[in-house]
């Protein structure tokens, strides 16, 4: 396995958790090394006033003092990160646990932590009796200060980390904004009917969920064989050893076959990064786990139903079209499978249908926002929509919830006007 293969094998969490943290420290625990040198040839001249003045049992003193409070700062911040995790993971929902390990104020504060320990113990190992590096020794103080005021910062970030309003507010950000690239995406790429026949299939040789495909080197290669491929399955699918993966509209021999199979990214986990539908299911499932009766939090599930809502509206204006490319001579070359809005809003409001059935208030939630869509909406997006609103009046009058109650969720759906 090459070294790059063995870095795709790492899950970006720990190798941002390996990396980031460690390059800070060992870049701080460096410097007392140009220090010294400046110490050595300068301290003594015009920044005299600007480093302390310590004898060398003060200065091991203070360099001990730092390197002490610095580590002891830095077991205190991986506690509280496991607390954070322990919280999320239990009222939020354990699949954002990936963010929360790549998130940036972590990271630096760890870092920092960790190289004014090891820049204090470098330090104490330069101080001689006959010589006393006084610059390097201020500049431990300096750390000393920072490391309070990143640790002041940290605990208020954690703080409002794990808050659920901020939380679904930052998933239904990302969530619009890859929504957003995927339109603008598709507006910009080839718009002709596809009328390619795709008999010849490649299937996977590992099991996993797809990834992306390299769309420039599999054009270049379908444009050197005169071939039109298909992705079979649309990213996040999970696909089984055997499954189809490539469809191609003619046959080709094995090693064009394998060349076209390494262009497609078969993950161990599903990456939140290329698909929507992991975002709205991850609030689709804080928006259940809100709605059981062990936590009865009906407006966190709305909010979480508002969120995506707005996300939808673009969609539902101008629809999801197929993503496709061609080559340079406008010849339909790559097909790569895209969501539709019917997938998104069966994603939704299935499971949110279901969960509404014995919470009225939720059922007049979900039946406003089925209502929002309908009046943004394209007619096809009506048409959708009607379904889902059919789907939850039957749910609800199989409740046996009273006529009143019914009323109110009738009033705002489309299908009963």
């Amino acid at each position: 396995m090459s070294m790059r293969e063995g870095l795709k094998s790492v899950p970006q969490s720990i190798f941002m958790l390996l990396t980031v943290p460690s390059l800070i420290a060992l870049g701080i625990a460096a410097l007392p090394v140009p220090l010294y040198y400046i110490d050595s040839n300068f301290a003594e001249g015009f920044m005299s006033p600007f480093v302390l003045q310590i004898d060398p049992q003060s200065a091991h003193t203070l360099l001990a003092a730092v390197a002490t409070g610095a580590v002891t700062a830095l077991s205190l911040t991986y506690s509280l990160v496991l607390v954070v995790f322990t919280l999320a993971a239990g009222n939020i929902g354990p699949r954002l646990l990936r963010r929360f390990t790549t998130e940036p104020v972590n990271q630096v504060t760890a870092g920092i932590l960790g190289g004014t320990f090891l820049y204090s113990l470098v330090t104490i190992m330069m101080i001689r009796q006959d010589f006393l590096p006084k610059f390097t020794i201020s500049i431990a103080g300096f750390l000393a200060i920072l490391s309070v005021l990143q640790l002041i910062y940290f605990v208020r970030h954690v703080s409002t980390s794990v808050t659920i309003d901020d939380e679904i507010a930052a998933i239904s950000r990302k969530m619009a904004k890859s929504i957003r690239v995927l339109m603008k995406q598709d507006a910009d790429r080839y718009s002709g009917e596809d009328e390619h026949d795709y008999h010849y299939a490649i299937r996977s040789e590992t099991t996993g969920y797809v990834g992306h495909i390299d769309e420039n080197a599999a054009i270049s290669l379908a444009t050197e064989q005169d071939l039109a491929v298909r992705l079979a399955q649309p990213a996040g699918f999970y696909l089984l050893r055997g499954e189809q993966l490539l469809l191609l509209n003619k046959e080709v021999d094995e090693d064009i076959a394998a060349k076209l199979l390494a262009l497609v990214t078969i993950e161990q986990s599903r990456s939140d990064a290329r698909n929507i539908e992991f975002s709205i299911n991850l609030l689709i499932e804080i928006a259940l786990r809100a709605l059981s009766p062990g936590i009865n939090d009906t407006y966190t599930a709305r909010a979480c139903l508002d969120s995506i809502t707005s996300a939808l509206s673009e969609p539902a204006r101008q629809g999801l079209p197929t993503y496709r490319r061609c080559d340079d001579e406008g010849k339909l070359r790559l097909v790569v499978p895209g969501l539709s809005l019917q997938s998104m809003l069966d994603t939704a409001f299935h499971p949110l249908r279901r969960a509404s059935r014995n919470n009225v208030m939720m059922a007049i939630s979900v039946a406003q926002a089925l209502e929002r869509l309908a009046n943004v909406g394209t007619e096809e997006t009506r048409a959708l929509v009607q379904v889902h609103e059919k789907l939850l009046m039957k749910t609800l009058e199989d409740a046996g919830h009273h006529e009143e109650d019914l009323a109110q969720v009738r009033a705002h759906l489309s299908a009963y006007r």
